[in-house]
Formats: structure tokens, C-alpha cells, sequence
């Protein structure tokens, strides 16, 4: 919670480049020489040389899943989920969801879906199984080629936000029923969290009715 030394803050951005790194920069109270961050794996220690090369300027910590601390200074954030990805999975959300100790029915999955003649992401829990019919006339899965060239994402790491062209988001119906839900955030083993309200309303998607009968 927030007291005499702490504060808490909210940021929201549309990012429309495929450079999904937010640089923020902080005053330090204390020298520093290094900084740590929690990521997939650990929490882990490193310099202050800059990741992405010489013309770049020093970005101290990068990835992170939970937060950076240098200098005497700790931001934490929340809503990014961050896990070890088995390769071998036969279904990457489903994996998600038992690494994140997520109900299925909360976590969400990005289909690049081919109808009249265009593109869409249709957006729907893990576990169930797109009905074409609910897209369009002759929707038919994207070939994946044609997804991760069109998206600029591969397979497993495809999300609504940041792509390389922005296409039309057809959210699921029952993400309304939940505050929350989980998505991949661009990137194999990095899931998001936010409000379906929240997330038709950066992409301008709507709801409806996705999923086909069991």
C-alpha cells in the first residue's frame, strides 16, 4: 500500500509499433551500479549497459515481470504474467492457464481468422473451439504464414495490441462475465491482464458469440 515513501500510479498507451518496450525513467536516491529485476525465471542482476546496442541509451533492466529495483529505488507493476512456455504443449493456453494458476475460462487465446476477403483476431477462452460461422461467410483460419507475416507475431506469441497492421478484434461474449481476463501480450510465455472493457476499447473490437457448441 501506499505510504510516506510510496506512491501508486496508472498508465495507459496504445502502442502501434511492434516495439512493445516502455522506457520510463525514475530518479534514484543512491549511486547505482546494477539493478535487479523478477523475470520468468528468477530475479536476476545486471549492469547498466544498454541492451540494443551502442546508439541505444542504457535501458538497465529489461525483461521484467514483476519489478526493477536499483539505486535504492523499487518499481513494482502488476498485469503483465510473465512463464516458462512448454514447446511440446499441443495447446499454449491451456499451458498458460496451469502455469498461471488461471481458471481456463479466464484466459484467452488470439486466433488470426481469414473472412470476406479480409483478416480478424477473434478473441476466445482457450479451451473452447471457434465457429467460423460466427466470423463471417468462408471464415476459415488464417494460414500461419499469412498470420505472422500480416501480424508480424508467430504462432503462441500473437496479440491484439501492437501488431504490425491493426485488424478488426471480435471478443467473445463471455469475457464480459469475468472483471478480468488473460491474453498473450506479444510474446511467447508473457500473458496480459486487463478488463474486457478496457480491451475493446483500445482496439475498438466489439462482443459476440464465438464459440461453437460442444
Amino acid at each position: 500500500p501506499p505510504g510516506p515513501n510510496s506512491s501508486i500510479g496508472g498508465l495507459t498507451f496504445d502502442n502501434p509499433c511492434r516495439d512493445h518496450r516502455l522506457r520510463g525513467g525514475f530518479p534514484v536516491s543512491e549511486p547505482a551500479q546494477s539493478s535487479q529485476a523478477d523475470t520468468a525465471f528468477g530475479v536476476v542482476t545486471r549492469g547498466l549497459v544498454a541492451e540494443g546496442g551502442p546508439t541505444e541509451q542504457a535501458l538497465a533492466t529489461y525483461p521484467a515481470g514483476r519489478f526493477v529495483r536499483a539505486g535504492g529505488l523499487t518499481v513494482a507493476f502488476d498485469r503483465l504474467l510473465e512463464y516458462e512456455l512448454d514447446p511440446r504443449a499441443e495447446s499454449y493456453g491451456l499451458d498458460a492457464a496451469e502455469k498461471l494458476g488461471l481458471d481456463p475460462g479466464r484466459v484467452f487465446k488470439t486466433l488470426v481468422v481469414a473472412a470476406d476477403g479480409a483478416h480478424v483476431f477473434a478473441v476466445l477462452p482457450v479451451a473452447a473451439r471457434l465457429d467460423p460461422k460466427a466470423v463471417g461467410k468462408r471464415a476459415q483460419m488464417a494460414d500461419p504464414a499469412d498470420a505472422e507475416r500480416i501480424t508480424g507475431y508467430v504462432k503462441g506469441g500473437t496479440s491484439v495490441l501492437g501488431g504490425r497492421k491493426r485488424l478488426p478484434v471480435l471478443l467473445d461474449e463471455s469475457a464480459l462475465g469475468h472483471e478480468t481476463i488473460v491474453l498473450n501480450a506479444g510474446r511467447r510465455g508473457l500473458q496480459m491482464e486487463l478488463a474486457p472493457d478496457d480491451l475493446l476499447r483500445l482496439t475498438g473490437g466489439r462482443t459476440t458469440l464465438l464459440t461453437a457448441k460442444q
